[in-house]
């Protein structure tokens, strides 16, 4: 062969190679790297499902180089980290080099019986994918596993009952929710649930959706998509949610959202006056007429302005009364003393005079708010709103139609536990141009977030008073100092520090 043939050969044969790579498409650069949080204990349905749409995103949907890591929860095991090889569906999963871990997710999904959970720990994902991350770029997390939380370690936070947590949760040490590490930037979430109806109830199912949102938001990321459905799951292409979450609030611990479902329709009922529903038991009056003895008078006066004026006398009320927060005492001790003595007149009197105040005052928006618990510092708070949307109060325009609904809701409203007095001066501030405030208790608050929970509530109605809201308090029981029951001074001169501190008025029931 001369120079001359070779040197030909060699052209054409440069030729071809050039124009065959400009011809040949480019592969895609890896653009996020892939994580999934697998329950190990889930029905066969929703885990066959998850196994397909892993398998399918591996073969099919995954570009080359991508990393995806599949990890057991709730002890957060990785199960298998796999770099997506080039190649058709048919070849990808034949690669010598990720036989192991393709082996490995097979045997995770086809395990049976194997006696683990339903739960995912969310609070180990940020930890977790800061351990086995392999790259700097943005993060797609799947989770697959039941979003209601319940781990044995912190039985109060179980999110059974009707219950989620409070927003605050993500920054009291006593708390599981507490954010300790974040999740990297750019991180985004989509939760595929074993089933499509989680939660007692569709208003705790929102409840606890919202809720999720705002821990991954603490973390850092963001719940895009929460769907039983698999192909949504491990395809979501932005949020399903329409609506931002808003201001995050300081309430810590556990509220309820059951006691929604049965305030959220309005009862139309056309009689304009308000009876007190004779059909509640909360509110019949004693058949027992309990005879309480006169305490001795103090050595010294109480250093109380003592209204002679009934407290159903609405002139006695002070502030602006266009827009109303009516906060209901719900602790034990308005219908049991603590030596078990019957209190329910107690109880009946509070509920008469929120009937006398509900239909008498000439407000133009009114909301009712009911607070109780479980506990001390960290405890379990019971909250009853009417109205309400889903977890939040809302105004209800004043009508007699919507007074009587108030009415009946109120009535319905169970009475046990402790005095979450703070948690529900925190619901006032979720409304938006609250002008007053009528608060009825029969004691000292004994739930908060810190060690003094007295101190918590009246910084807090500073902050109110200084927004120009008037608190009006009523004290029952021993704190009204009629009936010649035991008069309780410091919980008077407590209800009449938080009303002379924004204004208001302290009255005797």
């Amino acid at each position: 062969m001369n120079v001359f043939t070779l040197t030909r050969r060699l052209f054409w044969a440069t030729l071809v190679a050039a124009l065959s790579g400009c011809c040949a498409p480019a592969l895609a650069a890896p653009t996020v790297e892939r994580f999934y949080f697998i329950a190990d204990e889930l029905d066969p349905a929703p885990r066959q499902a998850a196994y397909r749409a892993v398998t399918r995103l591996l073969t099919e949907t995954a570009v080359p180089g991508e990393y995806v890591t599949i990890v057991a929860t709730p002890a957060h095991t990785p199960i298998a980290t796999l770099a997506v090889p080039a190649g058709s569906k048919t070849v990808r999963l034949r690669k010598p080099a990720i036989r192991p871990q393709v082996r490995a997710l097979a045997a995770f999904f086809e395990k049976k019986g194997a006696g683990g959970s339903t739960q995912a720990e969310p609070q180990k994902i940020a930890t977790t994918v800061r351990s086995l991350r392999r790259t700097e770029l943005p993060l797609k997390i799947v989770v697959v596993a039941d979003p209601v939380y319940r781990n044995d370690d912190y039985p109060t936070w179980s999110m059974t009952g009707g219950k989620v947590p409070c927003d605050g949760s993500v920054f009291v040490d006593y708390s599981p929710w507490r954010v300790t590490q974040k999740l990297p930037k750019n991180t985004s979430v989509a939760w595929m649930t074993p089933t499509a109806g989680f939660g007692d109830d569709l208003f705790h199912q929102e409840a606890i959706t919202r809720w999720h949102r705002r821990y991954l938001l603490a973390l850092g990321g963001s719940l895009d998509c929460v769907t039983p459905n698999a192909d949504l799951a491990f395809n979501y292409a932005g949020s399903q949610f329409g609506e931002p979450l808003g201001k995050l609030e300081d309430a810590a611990g556990m509220r309820s959202v059951v006691s929604v479902a049965e305030t959220v329709e309005p009862v139309v009922i056309p009689a304009p006056a308000i009876q007190p529903p004779v059909t509640a038991p909360v509110i019949e009056e004693p058949s027992i007429d309990v005879q309480v003895p006169a305490a001795p008078a103090p050595a010294t006066a109480l250093p109380i302005d003592w209204c002679d004026t009934p407290p159903s006398a609405l002139d006695a009320l002070r502030g602006d009364l266009r827009h109303v927060v009516f906060l209901r005492d719900l602790s034990r001790s308005m219908i049991e003393s603590i030596d078990g003595e019957d209190c329910s007149d107690v109880n009946a009197a509070v509920l008469r005079d929120m009937n006398e105040k509900l239909s008498g005052i000439a407000c133009e928006r009114f909301a009712v708010i009911g607070f109780g618990g479980e506990g001390t510092v960290g405890s379990v708070v019971r909250l009853c709103r009417h109205p309400s949307l889903f977890w939040r109060p809302v105004w209800a325009t004043a009508t007699p139609q919507s007074r009587q609904a108030a009415s009946r809701a109120v009535a319905r409203w169970e009475v046990r536990g402790g005095t979450s007095t703070l948690a529900a001066l925190q619901e006032v501030r979720r409304l938006d141009g609250v002008t007053s405030v009528i608060l009825w208790s029969d004691g000292l608050p004994s739930i908060g977030t810190g060690a003094d929970t007295q101190r918590e509530v009246l910084d807090l109605v500073r902050e109110l008073g200084a927004e120009g809201i008037v608190i009006n308090t009523i004290g029952a029981g021993n704190l009204s100092g009629r009936g010649g029951g035991t008069l309780d001074l410091e919980g008077c001169q407590f209800l009449k520090e938080i009303a002379d501190l924004t204004g208001g008025a302290y009255l005797a029931l």
